[in-house]
Parts: structure tokens; sequence; C-alpha cells
């Protein structure tokens, strides 16, 4: 029982940081384009 949760915890934080690596991406890629749509 208490290895399967550790292993369920250990996924639950991978994904909490997988999805801060996209929302990183995505502010990344907005950035971007603003600074694009800025420059020309």
């Amino acid at each position: 029982m208490t290895n399967s949760s550790r292993t369920e915890d250990e996924k639950a934080k991978e994904e909490a940081g997988h999805r801060q690596q996209q929302d990183g991406v995505v502010l990344q890629t907005g950035m971007i384009v603003f600074f694009f749509s800025l420059v020309f």
C-alpha cells in the first residue's frame, strides 16, 4: 500500500513539473510573438 501511494505521489509530482514546463514554453512563445509584433 505504502509503495503504491509513493509511486502515485511521484507521478503527480512529475505531471506538475511537466505542466510547469509547458506553461514556460507557452510563455516564451507568447513573448517572442509579442516582441515581433512590436518590431514589425
